[in-house]
């Protein structure tokens, strides 16, 4: 013969329920606020590879390798130096929190920023459209005032 479950059970089942749910969206919200970290950089255009790495703490090998495996990563070479600007260090800190903190493979974080590329291009392309439509609407706005 079973045993009637006591109201307790529902409670604590309801409780784990409510907790679990805390965690993950807390850390999706850690995650979201890790992806928007910032790295506070000097008042430089280019920084050397050496500086990048202080910077996001990734050694200067896994730099030049993920150079090779990412083409949004794309440093200037001067006198066999490679010169990397704010854009590319953001990229490299995003690339970063993608690898190490949401464990991503390498062909996963391509993917995602290509995504988020491809995405950044339609709606510029949006805003060039709803900026055109704007313009129609004032001169027919001007045509009949």
């Amino acid at each position: 013969m079973k045993r009637p479950v006591p109201e307790r059970v529902s409670s604590l089942q309801e409780i784990r329920k409510l907790y679990l749910t805390f965690i993950i969206k807390w850390s999706n919200f850690y995650i979201m606020l890790q992806n928007r970290a910032e790295v506070s950089l000097p008042d430089k255009i280019y920084f050397r590879i050496g500086e990048v790495s202080d910077f996001t703490g990734i050694k200067p090998y896994v730099l030049r390798y993920w150079e090779s495996e990412f083409e949004e990563i794309a440093p200037i070479r001067r006198k066999s130096q490679r010169l990397y600007d704010r854009e590319a260090i953001h990229t490299i800190v995003k690339i970063k929190n993608m690898l190490y903190d949401q464990n991503f493979t390498i062909a996963g974080a391509k993917k995602k920023l290509k995504e988020e590329a491809s995405q950044k291009r339609v709606s510029t392309k949006v805003n060039v459209l709803l900026h055109e439509i704007l313009g129609e609407l004032k001169s027919i706005k001007q045509n009949l005032g």
